[in-house]
């Protein structure tokens, strides 16, 4: 068999192997799965249902295409990384012979997928909202067809830049402002979502009024892009795999130094159990979910950029909401990973404590409302300086709410026995 032939069959074998993983969590879903599937499903039905003209952002101008094409790009870009290398299977696939390319194929489809479900659901709200979606419809594509393409490639780019560097040689200013060392050593991973968020951006306003053909367009450059990167990952991937499994290993901290510290600040107002389960989770999510900290910078600065500048127009402040009410979906995604994590053996550990579920929950509400008010102060102030929707607060009991849910979520993902 030739290696064409060989990398066809396996990518066929791994995409029929994705299909029957999906249809067995489908039909016999476990307790996590059925969560994590049904809470960002409730959510956006009751968005959906809710939904009305004036909370559909609009596309009046190229300006608002870009916000479009930035908003969707920026979920494809944070993506790109955690689908291409970082799913738990990689190194048993490496080990079993599966051709790089057909491994690459795979999990390219899988973000392709991941952003086609975001224009959908997005096509769908307007729809709901009373808004005819063919003005939307082909401007998310592109945006999103754009993403795609640029994001495998920059991320496969950076990953073979990490391993044929020169010995010893750094990454000039792409590490200014970088002071930890760990972190200037991967500048090209750092700044590879740049790339597609940016790029998504600038496809969304230039799909402004082009219509369909654009989208045409669109595509064919995505799968240029994403054929380098086919290319680029073959390279890097054989040093690349093992190099990523160094990266995700943390040390335990020196003798004396502890990563815990229970019963600081507001922790203080907490039973002694539920601010051990506080600290815990701030730790195991900072290691496992940094994703779910790490978006809410780049959400809240542009969230803040708009409603200074046009706080006063509905369809911003529905962008607005939209934004941050997907933040907190994946926190809350996020949560229910603490409680899958948990399921795996690890809960015997409260067990053992005496922490009782009821603290479990309160502990981790806690830690995911702090973690929401991240977001959540900036965007009460800036909901109530710059818009005449009312005061901002109530924005921080809706992150205190969805951190209530995805506690209990996590708890019933983990199990409360």
């Amino acid at each position: 068999m030739t290696q064409a032939a060989s990398s066809a069959a396996d990518r066929r074998a791994l995409l029929r192997l994705a299909r029957q993983r999906l249809r067995a969590r489908v039909r016999r879903p476990n307790a996590g799965d059925a969560i994590t599937l049904a809470l960002p499903a409730v959510l956006v039905a009751g968005a959906l249902w809710s939904g009305s003209a004036a909370s559909v952002p609009e596309l009046a101008t190229r300006g608002d295409a870009a916000a479009l094409g930035m908003l969707l790009a920026a979920a494809v870009a944070f993506l790109s990384y955690g689908m291409l290398f970082r799913a738990a299977d990689d190194p048993f696939l490496r080990r079993l012979g599966v051709e790089s390319r057909a491994v690459y194929a795979e999990r390219a489809a899988r973000l392709l997928a991941a952003g086609l479900a975001l224009v959908v659901v997005l096509a769908a709200y307007a729809a709901r909202a009373g808004r005819i979606p063919d003005q939307l419809l082909p401007i998310a594509l592109v945006a999103v067809l754009t993403a795609w393409g640029s994001g495998a490639a920059a991320t496969t780019l950076a990953g073979r830049a990490m391993v044929t560097r020169s010995p010893g040689s750094g990454w000039g200013c792409l590490t200014v402002g970088m002071w930890d060392r760990e972190v200037a050593a991967a500048a090209p991973l750092v700044y590879a979502p740049l790339i597609p968020l940016l790029s998504g951006g600038a496809a969304g306003a230039a799909a402004f009024g082009t219509g369909w053909p654009g989208v045409g367009v669109s595509l064919a450059v995505a799968l240029v892009l994403a054929r380098l990167g086919a290319r680029w990952w073959e390279a890097a991937i054989p040093r690349f795999g093992p190099q990523l499994l160094e990266m995700a290993f943390a040390p335990p901290p020196p003798a004396g130094v502890g990563e815990l510290s229970v019963g600081r600040g507001l922790a203080r107002l907490l039973p002694r159990a539920a601010a051990a389960v506080w600290a815990r989770d701030g730790v195991v999510t900072a290691r496992r979910f940094a994703w779910a900290t790490r978006i809410v910078w780049p959400v809240a600065i542009v969230t803040l950029a708009l409603l200074a500048r046009r706080g006063t127009d509905p369809g911003t402040r529905g962008w607005v909401a939209l934004a941050a009410l997907s933040v907190w979906m994946l926190q809350m995604v996020a949560l229910v990973g603490l409680g899958r994590y948990e399921r795996g053996g690890r809960r015997w550990l409260d067990r053992s404590l005496g922490i009782t579920p009821l603290q479990r929950v309160l502990g981790r509400w806690a830690f995911g409302w702090g973690a929401s008010l991240w977001l959540g102060v900036p965007l009460a102030l800036a909901w109530g300086w710059w818009t005449d929707a009312g005061p901002g607060w109530p924005w921080v009991f809706v992150g205190a709410g969805t951190a209530a849910v995805g506690a209990i979520a996590s708890v019933t993902a983990a199990g409360w026995r």
